[in-house]
């Protein structure tokens, strides 16, 4: 989320500012590194839908499922290149496929369980949430004892 948010900044620190002149670059890399940072956010997703997939025995579906990903990201990359010549919608086509991909691996998980999207999101927040209160509950510690 921090990426997303200061994406500028982001590539500021780290390539300078000559990679923000899109004159130069032909592309808008703070639109690509914001589209990056939501592929990156998903991706845990996607991982997790055919990692469920895998356990339940079905490794034929994940197969199915990372083969249709892979034929359409190939196909979309293709499309955003040699048609419309954009580097951003080379990633945007890569976030719309792992879309794709988490909506397949929760439906096939779903024929087997009851798996509630918003359920997935709750618990992900929950345990963030934690987190976040133990590492500043371990910072005021730290804090209290110098």
């Amino acid at each position: 989320m921090i990426t997303f948010v200061f994406a500028k900044e982001f590539v500021l620190l780290i390539s300078g500012e000559l990679y923000l002149d899109q004159e130069m670059t032909n592309f808008n890399i703070v639109a690509l590194v914001r589209i990056l940072s939501v592929y990156g956010f998903l991706l845990p997703i996607d991982r997790m839908t055919g990692i469920g997939l895998d356990s339940i025995n079905k490794p034929n579906i994940n197969a199915l499922k990372v083969t249709v990903m892979l034929a359409a990201n190939i196909i979309g990359d293709l499309i955003a290149v040699f048609i419309f010549g954009s580097l951003e919608l080379v990633a945007f086509s890569t976030l719309l496929f792992t879309c794709i991909g988490i909506l397949l691996g929760v439906y096939f998980l779903n024929k087997e369980f009851q798996i509630s999207v918003l359920g997935m999101c709750s618990e992900g927040y929950k345990f963030y949430r934690t987190l976040s209160n133990q590492f500043d509950t371990l910072f005021r510690k730290s804090r209290i004892c110098k």
